[in-house]
């Protein structure tokens, strides 16, 4: 076979192949499940089935009028203290009450509330109380009475105290141990004479409404004096305390003021001054924890047998 016929047959095969590629792609461009299907068209799945992930995910775009949705990691807010319809906001009155019923069904003894003092949020909202009992219900003693003793044991602390300062000033070694014992043995005598017990109740029903309870008196009390001691020395001039800051379960900041109008927080349990922004990063809302789960019923539980009439 010559040359120029090889050519020509080539030429043919390689016209045929291409026309061949054209009508198969003209086949499969115009197959019948290649025209896409308009929205309006498309089916719900069948009962029993699952529509495909990407049918099934919600718009991301939030609707108009609604909060953003929160980043990822952040910690939604806490919902307010008693937000349930219907649901009667707990007061110092309601507390104070329900802790004298809740004592007796727990220890089997009656006791009577001597103080009641409110501790704020550092918005001013009150969020949680100090309440002094006393277990001596059966001696003769009354709150009032007792309240008087508290008051004249206050006093004479306070008088210790300037003289424990003054003589730590001097150098007295002796004066200071004596003095320091002497405050120590007032202080438990009136313990043990006024049989007082210190309440922590929470006013806010996303906490358990009895936070913490032990013999003697409240920390702020104690160390009122030696707070003071420290505020003033951070403002710089007398301090006057202002009133008390939730902080933890057991103890609450104590709010100090300066004659120049400055503030300062102290812990009364570690006598420490904690600084404004400290104390807004622990009022921001609770993380969550892993033993999370069942604490709203736990809570709910402990609140409906803390109540009961």
């Amino acid at each position: 076979m010559s040359v120029a016929r090889r050519n020509r047959i080539g030429w043919a095969a390689g016209f045929l192949v291409v026309l061949l590629c054209a009508a198969m792609g003209i086949l499969y461009a115009f197959r019948p499940d290649s025209t896409p299907a308009s929205p309006k068209a498309s089916a719900a799945p069948a009962s029993g089935q699952t529509a495909s992930p990407a049918a099934a995910a919600p718009s991301s775009a939030p609707a108009p009028g609604a909060p953003a949705p929160p980043a990822p990691g952040a910690t939604a807010p806490a919902g307010p203290a008693n937000a349930s319809p219907g649901v009667q906001a707990p007061d110092k009155d309601m507390m104070t009450a329900s802790l004298k019923r809740w004592v007796e069904r727990r220890e089997g003894r009656s006791v009577e509330i001597v103080d009641a003092q409110s501790i704020c949020d550092i918005n001013g909202k009150p969020t949680s109380l100090n309440v002094l009992v006393t277990t001596r219900t059966g001696d003769g003693l009354d709150p009032v009475a007792l309240r008087a003793a508290l008051d004249a044991n206050a006093a004479r602390e306070h008088a210790l105290r300037g003289e424990l300062a003054q003589a730590r000033r001097d150098g007295d070694v002796a004066a200071v141990n004596r003095l320091a014992g002497e405050l120590t043995a007032a202080r438990t005598a009136f313990v043990e004479d006024s049989g007082v017990v210190s309440y922590k109740l929470s006013l806010s029903r996303q906490q358990p409404p009895v936070l913490a309870f032990w013999p003697g008196l409240p920390f702020e009390t104690v160390r009122e004096e030696s707070a003071r001691d420290l505020a003033a020395e951070r403002l710089g001039t007398e301090a006057e305390l202002q009133g008390l800051v939730h902080y933890t379960s057991a103890t609450a900041l104590m709010r100090f003021a300066g004659t120049d109008g400055q503030t300062v927080y102290v812990d009364p349990f570690n006598m420490a001054v904690v600084p404004p922004e400290a104390l807004q990063q622990r009022e921001a809302a609770r993380p969550a924890r892993p033993d999370d789960d069942g604490r709203a019923e736990r809570i709910a539980e402990q609140w409906a047998e803390f109540l009961q009439p």
